[in-house]
């Protein structure tokens, strides 16, 4: 397939907590043959300054316009992430948080109306926060085989609270284009604080009824917003 985008075109996928790189696994290749390069660095989840570094370390291996894209507590990365890259053309969002601001992502989640039956987090002893198998099958991953719910859960990436406690700088969204997916059977975020998000940051906004883990549940409709963003912000 002849590709319709700019030379060294390249998107970068970012993800959340619980789930590793290995979400976008259903999204990666099929990005590939529309002729877009594909990152997706692994976050070590033990502070917000360790994952804005690693970020940072793939973007220096990148030659070429960007797109970020950022699930969860990784949108509010992103759009850091962006201030130290000239090549960053757009944002996309999926089902993220969005500190503005001097917030942190501790803040937006204590602000949130969660949904009914939302998670709970609680750390251990370290101060990661683990989920369950149970978690993950009526909770994070509800559209989700039931070998799903398993792997993830014995694979998971727990996340550290320094994470969600470190300090937030400026934010890049609202002078750059974005996309926001808007994923309605969420429980980690509700709806309502995604669509604020969404609505302050002038984002494109698409709804769908996804779980938290839409990447691996739905991979067809994450891969369609993504698509029309790099249609729009990474064509030659």
């Amino acid at each position: 397939m002849e590709s319709c985008f700019a030379e060294k075109a390249t998107v970068v996928l970012v993800h959340g907590p619980w789930l590793d790189a290995g979400m976008w696994n259903s999204v990666i290749l099929p990005l590939r043959k529309h002729g877009l390069q594909v990152v997706a660095p692994q976050l070590p989840l033990t502070s917000f300054e360790d994952d804005l570094a690693a970020i940072g370390r793939t973007l220096e291996l990148t030659d070429g316009p960007l797109m970020l894209v950022g699930h969860s507590y990784s949108g509010a990365l992103i759009a850091n992430a962006a201030l130290g890259s000239n090549h960053v053309q757009c944002l996309v969002f999926i089902s993220a948080i969005t500190p503005d601001g001097d917030e942190t992502i501790a803040d937006v989640l204590r602000q949130d109306i969660s949904p009914k039956g939302s998670l709970r987090m609680r750390a251990d002893r370290h101060g990661f926060i683990w989920m369950s198998e149970s978690e993950f099958r009526t909770l994070l991953a509800p559209h989700a085989a039931a070998h799903q719910w398993a792997l993830m859960a014995a694979a998971q990436k727990p996340i550290s609270v320094e994470c969600l406690n470190g300090g937030i700088p400026n934010t890049t969204w609202r002078r750059l284009p974005s996309s926001y997916l808007i994923a309605e059977h969420d429980h980690v975020l509700s709806v309502k604080t995604q669509r604020l998000m969404a609505q302050r940051m002038n984002a494109h906004i698409y709804v769908h009824p996804l779980d938290y883990a839409a990447a691996v549940t739905e991979p067809e409709v994450v891969l369609d917003v993504i698509l029309e963003a790099a249609h729009e912000h990474l064509a030659e």
